[in-house]
């Protein structure tokens, strides 16, 4: 009896542990089955949010370098405008330069008619007063060659006072030498 009654608690007690395990790994199992798949599920969500990330920076690089290229065509677009403005305002300014060396040498041109019918037409009127400033202007020609002659003669006596003023001090001057050298030689 006791034997088999060991034998049969044994296997008793055998089968209990055998059971406990087995509920233990069953539970084991099932807890590291929720761990793993909570792990898996928080890996995923951070892959997710990662990718979205990634995405979410690579659209902003793409719209900033959309940006970038919109930036450029405007200063270019702005540039260009800049420069055709420049050359047509060069163009405006070359032509109303023109336009006004034209109007000017209209003018010139005109006043100048003007003034030529004005002298013909007062020859024409007043023959007495032509006759008389041609007389003026003769009077004066020969009384500026009169002054001129006779300043000429001033300057050329006073050249000549002057020539003999220094001949006279050149040789008082060699005199004063001559008599400086004679007593150097008597001493």
């Amino acid at each position: 009896g006791w034997q088999e009654y060991m034998d049969l608690r044994r296997e008793e007690v055998k089968d209990s542990a055998a059971e406990e395990v087995r509920e233990k790994l069953v539970a084991t199992a099932a807890e590291d089955k929720e761990e793993a798949a909570e792990a898996v599920g928080r890996e995923v969500a951070r892959r997710v949010e990662q990718a979205k990330r990634t995405v979410g920076r690579m659209l902003h690089i793409q719209v900033a370098g959309a940006f970038d290229g919109f930036y450029d065509q405007v200063q270019a677009s702005k540039e260009r405008k800049e420069v055709a403005r420049k050359v047509i305002s060069r163009m405006l300014n070359g032509q109303l330069a023109g336009a006004f060396d034209l109007f000017f040498d209209g003018v010139s041109l005109h006043r100048q008619q003007r003034e030529s019918a004005q002298s013909i037409i007062a020859k024409w009127k007043a023959p007495a007063m032509r006759s008389g400033f041609e007389g003026w202007q003769e009077y004066m020609d020969l009384r500026r060659e009169e002054v001129k002659d006779s300043a000429a003669e001033e300057v050329r006596e006073k050249l000549v006072a002057t020539a003999a003023e220094d001949k006279e001090e050149a040789a008082e001057a060699v005199g004063r030498e001559v008599a400086r050298r004679v007593e150097q030689a008597k001493r």
